[in-house]
């Protein structure tokens, strides 16, 4: 039994509801959710929420199950892994164990079906704890640095005089996909093991979405696209 759960909650602070905030007339939980409808793959669409809008709102688009987040498992330091553990648990009490968890933010409105298929195949060909997205830095972070009273220090030293196609790239979270099975998730307070695997997505592929200048370029890319992201 593969699973998706969507974390919901209302408490968005710098873009007021931004779960439900509308592109093209439909809320962005609704795109990712009628999107995972359509893999097909997925046994159960699940929705973790503190906000009975958001609920009627993901069983709309098509979640078979929403769950009550109370409000402490809401708060800003509450890690992805403890709100996959608490419906994890609610499931128990329903009969229902999972044998792949597949958990997706709300905001996830680029996620691509193969990228999905891809990390699950990884996820179980190779053994890791767990399969996260990842997108790479576009410029060498290498040659980063920090500005204090307008004085610049350097972060790493040594590659001033080096090509910049031949420094190493590296990589951060997309914030798209957490892919891990029972165990992954109810023995790890974190997906950042020292068994973690990734899927690499391109830019067009993942957007961030923390202030409304992101908001806008999100936005602006789907719109642009909506027919590939559909």
């Amino acid at each position: 039994m593969i699973i998706a759960i969507i974390p919901a909650r209302k408490g968005s602070k710098r873009i007021k509801n931004k779960n439900i905030k509308k592109i093209n007339g439909k809320p962005i939980i609704g795109i990712v959710i009628k999107k995972l409808v359509k893999m097909s793959f997925f046994d159960h669409i699940i929705v973790s929420t503190d906000s009975k809008r958001y609920e009627k709102i993901s069983y709309k688009y098509g979640a078979n199950i929403v769950l009550s987040r109370n409000k402490k498992l809401s708060a800003d330091n509450i890690g992805i892994n403890q709100v996959v553990c608490d419906v994890l648990n609610k499931l128990k009490l329903k009969k229902i164990y999972p044998k792949l968890i597949v958990c997706i933010y709300p905001t996830s409105i680029f996620i691509d079906k193969k990228k999905i298929v891809d990390g699950i195949n990884l996820f179980k060909n190779k053994k890791f704890n767990f399969v996260i997205s990842a997108t790479n830095f576009s410029h060498p972070i290498q040659r980063s640095f920090t500005i204090r009273n307008y004085s610049i220090k350097k972060n790493f030293k040594g590659f001033e005089n080096i090509q910049t196609q031949k420094i190493e790239k590296n990589y951060f979270d997309a914030a798209q996909f957490y892919i891990g099975n029972l165990n992954s998730w109810t023995n790890y307070r974190t997906v950042f093991t020292g068994n973690t695997g990734a899927i690499e997505l391109s830019k067009d592929q993942c957007q961030d979405i923390d202030e409304i200048t992101d908001w806008k370029l999100a936005e602006m890319v789907y719109k642009k696209n909506q027919k590939k992201y559909n």
